[in-house]
């Protein structure tokens, strides 16, 4: 979310919800998902990938809210590499 959306939401008094470190609020994110991202295992998908889990159920269940945000990003094409801190660049 860019810099001064967030500061609309803080001076509106607002609170920015931790998608990062909170299942609850993953589970909010994830409802804004369409259809077509919910279906087809594509969700599941990222999650089993992000997870390293060859059985996409067992991913889906036991995902982070870090994973789980991970691959909503990457489900919604807003997924940025994190920067390597030794080169400044993204990775992969």
């Amino acid at each position: 979310m860019p810099e001064n959306r967030l500061n609309d939401l803080r001076r509106f008094g607002k609170e920015i919800p931790n998608f990062y470190q909170d299942l609850n609020a993953m589970h909010e994110a994830e409802k804004a998902l369409t259809e077509k991202q919910r279906t087809g295992d594509h969700y599941a998908a990222m999650i089993a990938d992000v997870t390293g889990c060859d059985d996409m159920l067992w991913g889906f269940i036991h995902a982070t809210a870090q994973q789980r945000a991970e691959a909503f990003l990457r489900t919604v094409g807003k997924w940025v590499e994190p920067l390597d801190s030794a080169s400044g660049k993204g990775e992969g």
